[in-house]
């Protein structure tokens, strides 16, 4: 082999050039993400009911769902939580079945309950969804000048920004820390007792105003935000199950530099948390072995820490088997020989060697590449992607090399 390349240097750069556009192919379909997808498929539901304890949540809402939800195809197990106001159901289920049509069997479930739901949790929407639990970034509308209250930010954050960032590409979900106006009604036990009244009689021209104190307030008080002991109304992305964080994030950013030119002034926003520029970062590091991606489109993952760091360990080893034909090339020409001969020597000296490394690297992480259990899709990735790689390599380093003297 190391003749054929070393006779036909053309032909080595065509498959040199063919691997580097097929690399930049690689790079503009994979996606991009921080870890790659380890967990087992997840549905999460989650309804809103405003005012509601969480004993009224647990048994008008979350017991409702519940009990719908029966007979799904490779449910492995159901978590819920009631909390004031909101109401929580998370369902996993195992490699059966696929996230989509998982998704899809679980919104139906959910719209044949909804109509057994309180009016004011229909009102708001039962959400079903499948992004992932990690939050990509935290936004935050911050009040610079300290003109606006935490519960005015939160209700510009819900009238304003929620739907329009819940619409931008790759954004499964919104988390926001706060909550908007609302009217509070305080009645006032005494002023009842007088009217001999309770809070569910109607009828009467008795006045709110006569039994209670009314204002404006937050819808619930159980979170506050300040960004830089500023007030501020803060909003966690959740990244749709596949979607690339690095796109997503630029998008989400775009979204928000449209929307603030029309808020208030003294109100501007910031980002609190962002995990994108670590994975933009990476991808840098080891930017040039890209050219390997091409690979991992076949066997069907994404470009990870996981993935990246397989592919920096099969190129590193890669790369000490082209200085062992490159030096043991050099030291023949230093005794006398053409650097043709050289060339040709060394390779076919050398080939034999790193073949047998690549094979016993191959099958001591074979192991992995089929490994099932806990924690078995992380080996999965890694080891395919640097068995892919480090199969590759040995051809495309005897023809990148081998005609350099």
């Amino acid at each position: 082999m190391g003749t054929f390349f070393v006779d036909r240097p053309v032909f080595a750069w065509v498959i040199a050039i063919v691997t580097m556009l097929a690399g930049a192919f690689a790079l503009t379909t994979l996606p991009v993400s921080q870890f790659p997808e380890i967990a087992p498929t997840t549905v999460r539901i989650s309804a809103t009911y405003p005012g509601a304890t969480a004993a009224a949540v647990e048994n008008s809402v979350t017991r409702e769902i519940e009990d719908r939800l029966t007979g799904l195809d490779g449910l492995l197990y159901m978590v819920s939580n009631s909390r004031e106001g909101s109401s929580r159901i998370t369902l996993t289920f195992d490699d059966s079945v696929a996230g989509s049509e998982a998704e899809s069997d679980v919104q139906t479930l959910v719209r044949q309950a909804e109509s057994q739901l309180p009016d004011a949790v229909q009102t708001e929407g039962v959400r079903v969804s499948r992004s992932t639990s990690s939050i990509l970034m935290v936004g935050a509308l911050v009040a610079t000048e300290g003109d606006y209250t935490t519960a005015a930010l939160g209700n510009i954050v819900e009238t304003t920004l929620e739907n329009k960032i819940l619409r931008t590409e790759g954004v499964g979900g919104l988390n926001v820390f706060g909550s908007g106006y609302a009217m509070m009604v305080w009645l006032k036990p005494l002023a009842l007792a007088r009217y001999q009244l309770t809070p569910t009689d109607g009828g009467g021209a008795v006045y709110l105003a006569d039994v209670a104190r009314i204002e404006i307030g937050q819808e619930s008080y159980g979170g506050s935000s300040r960004f830089n002991g500023m007030p501020a109304a803060g909003s966690g992305v959740n990244l749709a199950t596949g979607a690339n964080a690095t796109d997503t994030a630029a998008r989400v950013r775009d979204t928000m530099e449209r929307l603030e030119a029309g808020l208030p002034t003294g109100v501007e926003f910031r980002v609190a948390y962002d995990t994108s520029p670590f994975v933009e970062r990476s991808i840098d590091q080891v930017y040039q072995t890209l050219i390997e991606a091409v690979v991992l489109v076949v066997a069907g993952y994404s470009i990870n820490t996981l993935t990246m760091f397989a592919l920096v360990l099969a190129i590193g080893l890669a790369a000490r088997n082209a200085i062992l034909i490159v030096e043991f090339a050099e030291s023949l020409h230093a005794e006398g020989a053409e650097l043709v001969d050289a060339a040709v020597t060394a390779s076919r000296l050398r080939l034999r060697p790193i073949m047998m490394t690549a094979l016993t690297f191959i099958l001591g992480v074979a192991p992995l590449a089929v490994a099932t259990g806990a924690g078995a899709a992380a080996q999965n990735a890694g080891a395919i992607g640097a068995i892919a790689v480090r199969g590759a390599l040995p051809f495309r380093r005897v023809a990148c090399h081998n005609d350099a003297p």
